[in-house]
């Protein structure tokens, strides 16, 4: 993986990939944190509690499920390693570096636009919409 376009459509195995990389070399306790991110204008991944309670009722196995993906670590930041790619895919932006696509954000900066709204916090909605199975199950 070199570029946006690597990282676009992949964002529960990277964000997976990157919280095991975090505990296992640093110790860093992350949790993966499911929503949508709000502009006034877009949204990007739109979620609801409709859509969840619809896709834990009849999940499409297998399928992507239209929902974002980031970690969120224990003071509260955020990791976001996709969503800007993906979305230069969609407005049709040019590629940028795997760095560039890195977003780290301290709970105490305040985002007015392009803000992240989680809707649930770990796996098991994720697996529960058959989007991946447990390797622990």
């Amino acid at each position: 993986m070199t570029k946006s376009s690597d990282l676009a459509t992949n964002c529960i195995g990277v964000h997976l990939e990157l919280q095991n990389a975090l505990y296992h070399f640093l110790r860093i306790k992350s949790y993966i944190t499911i929503g949508d991110k709000y502009w006034s204008d877009f949204i990007y991944c739109e979620m609801s509690h409709a859509s969840i309670e619809k896709e834990l009722s009849s999940p499409a196995i297998g399928e992507d499920i239209r929902a974002h993906v980031w970690l969120t670590l224990r003071d509260g930041s955020i990791l976001d390693c996709t969503g800007e790619a993906h979305l230069d895919l969609i407005f049709q932006r040019e590629e940028h570096p795997i760095g560039e696509n890195i977003f780290f954000i301290p709970p105490d900066k305040v985002i007015e636009e392009g803000y992240h709204r989680p809707f649930l916090v770990g796996p098991e909605f994720l697996i529960k919409a058959g989007v991946f199975t447990n390797p622990n199950a």
